[in-house]
């Protein structure tokens, strides 16, 4: 550890101890105590989590996520070993991932994270930080340490990946849904409790901002999609009104109750879905008021999103369908298998899929696939239905 990091972090230690923070303290102690023992930084693991509160953010993110480095590719040909002039390989810690262009510039996840603490520090707000890494990609949660609705807490995510396509991405840009599929009149063997009816209706879908948080509860891990408006790709074959269930504009209605703060939220996704490299003081107290805002603001969408799972009825057998049409009926099997509440509600269902993404998921692909799969379906409360 650096000279300059070493001072920063007993700085850290002093403060956690004045304010009784003997968690954070002892955690930043011991990796001190390491560090001077071995007179060099200790090596670092490919993966690792820690939560500490934000005041504590920067010491950890220059302390613990691993290093990476560009190196050349090279290549045997007729006997001969060359250098590749196109390309370079990303060295994580030792361990080779991704080749890249020889023109990507190389964006070391403190660096990346780093930008966006740096708006936020005296922000007053109760921000709890969760950082993540795994390979040659890392997290970095910004969680409202305020309980949404049963136990839930949320925030954002940004996520740095050295994989040669862009260096930083943040969740408070919006994205979209390129398929979905509307809900049917209800029929009378759905109200008896047998799988939902559902039809394909038209090629389009919903965009969203996505929140990360996590359920106190179980300690499951969570991402949850805030629906801003309806996105239809082909006007044609576009629903009319009174044809159907229109569940799309039925659930914007149900989650947004006033207009005028879903337009101010996607204005201010629209102007700040970026605050890196703020180098004045004005534009990072901006983006700092604009953070809290939207931290803010996006609390009651996402509980009522909760509310709608938690009011809508299900049975093992819609959460089996549910669970086999999203994951594949191995994975379904396996999540329906090991879930450890009941299922008698949507809210129930998707805390099946997240407990298995958080506790039991093999690898990080299939963590992503659940809890892609389980955001999904809080919006629509049904499985997808492809097109014929």
């Amino acid at each position: 550890m650096e000279k300059t990091n070493i001072e920063r972090v007993q700085v850290l230690i002093n403060q956690a101890k004045a304010i009784g923070d003997t968690s954070t303290a002892n955690y930043f102690e011991a990796l001190l105590k390491e560090n001077i023992a071995n007179d060099t930084a200790p090596e670092k693991t490919l993966m690792g989590y820690k939560t500490v509160p934000l005041y504590a953010a920067e010491a950890l993110v220059n302390s613990e996520l691993p290093k990476a480095e560009l190196a050349p590719v090279l290549y045997t040909h007729d006997g001969q070993t060359k250098e590749c002039k196109h390309k370079k390989i990303v060295i994580v810690e030792g361990q080779p991932f991704d080749t890249v262009s020889n023109r990507y510039k190389l964006v070391q996840h403190s660096e990346a994270f780093l930008q966006v603490l740096e708006p936020l520090a005296g922000i007053d707000m109760n921000i709890g930080v969760n950082v993540g890494w795994y390979g040659d990609g890392a997290t970095l949660d910004l969680i409202y340490e305020k309980e949404l609705i049963d136990t839930v807490r949320a925030g954002f995510q940004v996520k740095s990946r050295h994989d040669g396509k862009s260096a930083i991405s943040y969740s408070f840009s919006s994205a979209k849904v390129e398929k979905w599929n509307e809900i049917v009149e209800k029929t009378e063997s759905q109200e008896a409790g047998a799988s939902p009816d559902l039809t394909p209706k038209h090629d389009g879908g919903y965009r969203y901002i996505e929140m990360v948080g996590y359920r106190l509860a179980c300690m499951n891990g969570m991402k949850i999609r805030i629906p801003l408006e309806e996105v239809i790709k082909n006007a044609a074959t576009a629903p009319k009104e009174g044809v159907g269930s229109l569940s799309v504009k039925q659930m914007l209605t149900e989650v947004w109750t006033e207009i005028e703060q879903k337009e101010r939220i996607s204005d201010l996704i629209r102007v700040n879905s970026r605050i890196l490299h703020m180098g004045k003081v004005k534009d990072k107290l901006t983006a700092q008021k604009n953070f809290v805002e939207l931290m803010i603001a996006l609390q009651e969408p996402a509980k009522r999103l909760i509310q709608r799972a938690m009011a809508t009825k299900a049975n093992e057998r819609i959460a089996v369908d549910t669970f086999n049409t999203y994951l594949g009926e191995r994975l379904g099997t396996e999540v329906y298998a090991t879930a450890s509440e009941p299922m008698n509600t949507a809210w129930g269902v998707y805390n099946a899929m997240t407990e298995y993404a958080t506790h039991r998921a093999h690898n990080l692909r299939e963590k992503n696939k659940l809890e892609n799969a389980s955001a999904d379906y809080l919006v629509m409360l049904a499985p997808p239905v492809k097109a014929k």
